[in-house]
């Protein structure tokens, strides 16, 4: 018996198995080096991360020299840094809407205590603000703060910055800004702050009063009490020496 093969078939078939297989191990070859670039790229992002967690770490747990030097309150927070301390000592001079201020005559000084995240450079951020266990303050609370401050010092990295920012918390809560208080809880300000806001506006507060002027007008605060902010006191400085 005599067998007989077509040798060009058979090389072109072969051939072409040859060129399917290595054009499957090119493409799982692609395949594998983009998985690679893409774990790498994962790996060097979390790389990343975990830097920037071990500076804000490193940050956190030192502080300015002048912190120990005048031996300003700490205590160590959850964050694994530490807080600075403020004693803020202010009087209520304002209530104010979007468009109406009431201003207080008769208000006695109230003091609470504030506690700030401080970095090593002396940054913080205000929203980071908290009240005591307990309390609270307009806009501020054990939980954070929702206020913003003009006059403050962008860093406090001496003891003149310190006292700069005490100063201005201080007039910071000399007013309260009606419509856009966070939390209605009156009962967890301090005495004197309370009882230095006029009876109508109070209890509207104590009801969780509505954040805008709208809903204000339509309550039962006596609006008396209320003059709109264009009409305000233009106050002149006179030369006594005259």
């Amino acid at each position: 018996m005599q067998i007989s093969f077509e040798v060009p078939r058979f090389i072109s078939l072969f051939m072409a198995q040859n060129l399917l297989s290595t054009s499957i191990l090119q493409t799982d070859a692609e395949a594998l080096l983009a998985t690679a670039r893409a774990n790498a790229d994962q790996i060097l992002q979390a790389a990343q991360r975990e830097l920037e967690k071990a500076k804000d770490a490193r940050k956190r747990r030192s502080l300015p020299a002048f912190v120990y030097e005048a031996n300003c309150p700490l205590r160590y927070n959850r964050d694994g840094g530490w807080d600075i301390g403020f004693k803020v000592t202010s009087r209520l001079r304002t209530i104010e809407t979007q468009h109406h201020i009431c201003r207080i005559e008769r208000a006695a000084d109230f003091t609470t205590h504030l506690w700030l995240p401080l970095y090593s450079d002396g940054g913080f951020a205000i929203s980071t603000m908290t009240t005591l266990h307990g309390a609270s303050l307009p806009h501020v609370g054990p939980e954070g703060a929702c206020l913003s401050i003009s006059d403050a010092p962008p860093y406090i990295n001496t003891i003149d910055h310190y006292h700069h920012f005490n100063r201005s918390l201080a007039r910071a809560f000399s007013g309260i800004q009606l419509d856009s208080l966070f939390d209605y809880s009156i009962s967890l300000w301090p005495k004197q702050l309370r009882l230095a806001i006029p009876p109508p506006i109070r209890s509207w507060i104590r009801r969780g009063g509505a954040r805008t002027i709208t809903t204000l007008l339509r309550s039962t605060v006596d609006m008396n009490l209320f003059v709109p902010k264009q009409e305000e006191t233009t106050w002149t400085i006179r030369d006594n020496n005259r």
